[in-house]
């Protein structure tokens, strides 16, 4: 009966830890969700991530249902977003195989210019 109890907790303990994954990731992703709706920022931010889908795509590192499903979403900017947004357990599976992390560096890195830049 213990390690019944003991099981049932470590199993919601991994489920909790998995849910707060999930939303730290859809977290992050929400700065590109509002460049795939900026006109002027989202053909730069479909090319990064096409051209990190045809890498998956070419070296076959991610699973043909993702390369799949996020070059489709690509071709329409606006459900891209939506995806990334999306607290379904679906969008939390594309999000774990994300093609925007260049995005997301590049991000990152004009954060911390415009920190440094004025202090």
């Amino acid at each position: 009966m213990i390690m019944m109890s003991e099981l049932h907790k470590r199993q919601q303990q991994a489920r909790k830890a998995q849910l707060e994954l999930n939303e730290r990731r859809r977290q992050k992703l929400l700065v590109v969700a509002q460049s795939l709706r900026d006109p002027q920022q989202a053909p730069a931010v479909v090319a990064s991530a096409m051209e990190q889908v045809r890498l998956w795509r070419a070296k076959n590192l991610c699973s043909r249902d993702y390369i799949d499903a996020w070059e489709s979403l690509l071709a329409q900017p606006e459900k891209a977003a939506e995806m990334l947004e999306d607290p379904s357990p679906y969008a939390a599976q594309l999000r774990q195989n994300s093609p925007f992390v260049s995005v997301l560096h590049s991000a990152r890195g004009e954060s911390a210019s415009r920190k440094t830049s004025h202090p």
